[in-house]
């Protein structure tokens, strides 16, 4: 058993690169505009098939889907580097470092709400459309108090505040990752099982997230019983299953309609979904067709999750010898707690301020996510500069020294 009590530089730049890198590409999947506004493994567009909205679909809900998996699975192997310090003081600070901007994002995504809600008809009615959060359409003051206590804890403006809640579960519940991991192996193997499962399916459980625990654990394990010397399957067979699967996936999300079937009179309509070929069409009963997408879409995550970490090796270096890019990978936490509801606004109020032009979504695809990074960072380094005391209670004291 070989447990990691450092990290070596090398691997620390490569998290470090990853860690960024995965904030980024998650701007990009909550900065699409296709008519469906929420993408899960297995929605279907329900519009035609243009290169725009296959574009978008294939980045935003299949290409750069691995950035979850990649952040939890590099925070479980931070986590168990510390335990030479007690679990409960570790465990008192994660909650100042990620429960505290939790709360400071959760207000100023209100605020941002209500600024933009009061400032001019259009934003109001970006901010009223977007539906974001326990606030549905109606301006912040005019919520219920349920609606606020939501709004902080549970259905927070900043949807994307989600990972922190489960990352702070799986803090809570480290003990038992690391007895799991330490243990013997018919732990490890019910324990994957069943969080591999419940991944898998998608399962909602309350305030939490399968995905998370799943490979928080599996960063605990690297840590406790050392990173792999390879890939568990070669580079070239996962990036060829990455992008394969991804691109299958969207087409066929873009070639399937809901086709009613004979009326019964005890349940109502039956539906099947129809599948629309080349050469004709294709029935499928609806659990086959969600569960085909499921395990397409959860397989394309594992393999791009292979190829990012072991196959892009030469860019995470060159991508951080360059010193823009290394200084900028300073505010990842900062990007990642700011950049949602402001992506959505932002969004919403082009689109109902600026006449619709030819390859209008995909510009503002393109520049509204690349806007959005470039503001927060920008922000985030004029904070760190004037008011050091200020970012570090929004980021927990992250990206101080750089």
């Amino acid at each position: 058993m070989l447990t990691a009590t450092h990290i070596s530089p090398a691997l620390s730049q490569k998290m470090r690169f990853w860690s960024f890198a995965s904030m980024l590409a998650l701007v990009f999947v909550h900065g699409y505009n296709l008519r469906d506004n929420y993408l899960q493994p297995f929605t279907m567009p329900g519009e035609p098939m243009t290169a725009t909205a296959f574009g978008e679909y294939l980045l935003a809900n299949g290409l750069l889907r691995f950035r979850i998996p990649m952040l939890f699975a590099i925070s479980g192997y931070l986590f168990a580097l510390g335990d030479a310090r007690p679990f409960w003081p570790r465990l008192g600070r994660r909650l100042r470092t990620l429960g505290v901007p939790y709360l400071a994002w959760c207000a100023l995504a209100i605020g941002l709400a209500a600024l933009l809600t009061w400032a001019h008809p259009l934003t109001r009615q970006a901010v009223l459309g977007a539906q974001l959060g326990a606030f549905g359409m109606q301006p912040v003051w005019q919520a219920p108090w349920q609606a606020w206590t939501s709004a902080f804890t549970f259905e927070p403006l900043g949807f994307q505040l989600w990972f922190i809640r489960t990352l702070l579960l799986c803090n809570l519940l480290y003990p038992l990752w690391r007895a799991i991991v330490l243990g013997p192996a018919w732990g490890r193997w019910v324990a994957y099982t069943l969080l591999g499962l419940a991944w898998v399916h998608g399962l909602e459980i309350p305030f939490v997230v399968p995905e998370g625990l799943l490979f928080f654990l599996l960063g605990v394990q690297y840590a406790k019983r050392g990173l792999p010397a390879g890939p568990p399957w070669p580079v070239w067979l996962a990036a060829t299953l990455w992008v394969g699967l991804c691109v299958a996936k969207t087409w066929v999300a873009f070639h399937v309609e809901w086709h009613a079937l004979v009326p019964n009179p005890q349940t109502g309509d039956d539906y099947v979904l129809r599948l629309l070929l080349p050469a004709g069409s294709l029935n499928l009963p609806q659990p086959a067709y969600f569960l085909g997408m499921l395990l397409v879409h959860r397989l394309a995550e594992v393999a791009g999750l292979i190829t990012a970490w072991y196959g892009l090796n030469g860019l995470a270096r060159r991508a951080m010898a360059w010193r823009p890019f290394a200084w900028a990978s300073a505010f990842s936490f900062f990007l990642f707690m700011g950049h949602e509801p402001l992506l959505h606004y932002v969004q919403g109020t082009l689109n109902l301020a600026v006449p619709h032009f030819a390859l209008y979504r995909l510009a503002t695809y393109l520049l509204v996510p690349s806007t959005v990074i470039a503001l927060l960072i920008a922000a985030g380094a004029a904070l760190r500069a004037a008011w050091p005391q200020a970012y570090r209670v929004l980021t927990g004291g992250r990206g101080q020294g750089l």
